[in-house]
């Protein structure tokens, strides 16, 4: 057995990668998943092993291993079935698995972080997920230095190709859904959350009237240890599709209740032929989510019936606890109106969610006896969204609920187009000019880059007119605001007091260019107990 050696290796390797002295040959060995890749540095010979227990590299063990090697050369033959803007998708008939497959590879060789890390967890979850309706991953392997995932082939087309591009028939988009409610209910049963369901991730095969759904590279695994906040600034999933909690603009959690929201959106696409909002604009479309009721689909498409309508809008509501609470609920209302239909040709009303019953234990986010408090925070902030300007002092000990207080009002922020932003201005960072302002002013930035062109160019005006020929003083202390105004001249020394005053007076324009009634703007600051901070907070509070 050679002695193991670590070598650095360039990030086209993903992880990391290993060389390994066996005799008189080498080994380079990439880590992927829960594989390995080992690759002859002197023949070129590609192998692959589990990583199941120890490690022993060694001729023997390499020369027992059968793995089926796929190369650049084996893609150039293989039929491309998909591309996109990320990966490219090929198909492979004869295989070691015993029945054809998909082979998923990232296009560039130095892919983003985050691409890879998307295909990791799709591997990671539905590498042991043998579910029925769900495309499972067979193996991940690297080819040409690029990680790549071997994959079930699903025999099909998606949703939007039959049901929007061709139009299918009210029983036919029944069938399907009640097939995507069942997998969806297996899914939610393994504490798996999708996060990216729409009408190109779903796969239907009409002949045996059953959908499979695919792309679980957005996917997580929740539990009440781990449920989360989404980040406003790292969407994750479709933004046609995408639920109010998921957009990251409202104080609520992601769980398996935002898979009902865009379930909804899905059978409102399949039942209309087209989505619930559509706008250019994906800050207006974010809007739409959080503030907006679409039309209902019988409205849309007359021939929809009523009660098939509602269920649309059930899932579609805003508030996840006025949502379907299980798929499998979902999947009961779907089955009586099919029943229905088949039996009677006509589906008469009925009430909803007879058998929605959860199975997940779920704690209430909805804050109790601050109804007084809430009230004057939301006339406050009704009042500057009129043009006015308020400050709002929260006082009490630490734990009592003053940051979950303040929260309360970021659902009616979206809905006013508003941002939320907040900065901590804490006994630890007392000694760095400007802490909390900087954090705040850094989040806000990243809501502006959200934006489209169009929009962002407006942004650049409307700071720059304010600001004049001082923009540098800003991108000094915010640098991320430069991907906003562009790169700024240098302004002229000062003394001390001089530029103390020229940047209070600069970020006073700041904040009078992104505040206004169009754009409400809201700054949580948390301070720590103890005296008020020296780090700025004082001197821009007094003149903001």
């Amino acid at each position: 057995m050679g002695e193991l050696k670590l070598y650095p290796f360039p990030p086209a390797y993903l992880s990391f990668r290993k060389q390994v002295a066996t005799g008189q040959q080498n080994y380079d060995i990439g880590l992927f998943g829960a594989s390995y890749t080992l690759k002859c540095v002197s023949d070129g010979q590609t192998l692959r092993r589990s990583s199941d227990g120890a490690i022993k590299v060694g001729k023997a063990d390499i020369e027992g291993d059968k793995t089926m090697v796929i190369t650049k050369q084996t893609l150039s033959s293989l039929p491309c079935i998909h591309e996109g803007t990320h990966c490219v998708i090929y198909r492979q008939e004869r295989t070691r698995y015993g029945k054809p497959v998909v082979i998923k590879l990232l296009k560039q060789v130095y892919s983003a972080p985050r691409d890879i890390d998307r295909f990791v967890n799709e591997y990671r979850l539905t590498k042991d997920l043998f579910i029925p309706g769900i495309r499972s991953a067979c193996d991940s392997v690297t080819i040409d230095g690029r990680p790549a995932l071997i994959l079930e082939y699903v025999e099909g087309v998606t949703l939007r190709e039959k049901f929007v591009e061709e139009r299918g028939s009210l029983a036919e988009a029944l069938a399907v859904s009640i097939s995507i409610s069942r997998a969806l209910d297996d899914i939610h049963y393994h504490k798996i959350i999708h996060k990216n369901l729409s009408s190109t991730n779903i796969l239907v095969d009409l002949r045996r009237q059953a959908a499979t759904i695919i792309d679980f590279a957005a996917a997580s695994k929740l539990t009440h240890a781990n449920e989360h906040r989404q980040s406003a600034c790292m969407l994750e999933g479709s933004p046609s599709y995408i639920s109010p909690e998921q957009t990251g603009r409202i104080n609520r959690s992601v769980d398996h209740r935002t898979d009902m929201y865009s379930m909804g959106v899905v059978l409102y696409e399949i039942l209309t032929g087209r989505l619930p909002f559509v706008t250019a604009d994906a800050s207006e479309l974010i809007h739409c989510h959080i503030a907006r009721n679409p039309k209902p689909a019988c409205d849309v498409n007359p021939e929809i019936p009523r009660v098939v309508s509602d269920i649309v809008m059930k899932l579609m509501a805003k508030s996840p606890e006025d949502r379907y609470r299980s798929a499998y609920g979902l999947k009961a209302d779907l089955e009586q109106c099919l029943h229905q239909l088949m039996d009677t040709g006509t589906i008469r009303y009925f009430e909803l969610g007879h058998e929605d019953v959860s199975d997940h234990f779920e704690i209430p986010e909805k804050l109790y006896g601050r109804e007084r408090e809430i009230e004057q925070l939301l006339a406050a902030f009704d009042r500057a969204g009129r043009g006015g300007r308020e400050l709002f002092l929260v006082r009490g000990y630490a734990g009592v609920g003053k940051t979950s207080l303040v929260h309360q009002i970021c659902k009616p922020v979206a809905e006013k187009h508003g941002y939320f932003i907040e900065g901590k201005f804490d006994q630890f960072q007392r000694n760095v000019p400007y802490f909390g302002w900087i954090q705040a002013f850094t989040a806000l930035v990243r809501h502006l880059l959200m934006e489209s062109e169009p929009r962002l160019a407006e942004w650049k005006q409307d700071i720059l007119k304010e600001v004049g020929n001082n923009g540098r003083v800003l991108t000094d202390v915010i640098p991320k605001l430069e991907l906003v105004i562009g790169a700024q001249p240098a302004v002229p020394e000062l003394s001390p007091t001089g530029a103390q005053y020229r940047f209070n007076s600069v970020f006073q324009e700041f904040i009078k260019a992104v505040a206004n009634s169009e754009h409400p703007l809201v700054l949580l600051a948390q301070m720590s107990v103890g005296p008020l901070p020296t780090n700025g907070f004082e001197d821009l509070m007094c003149h903001t």
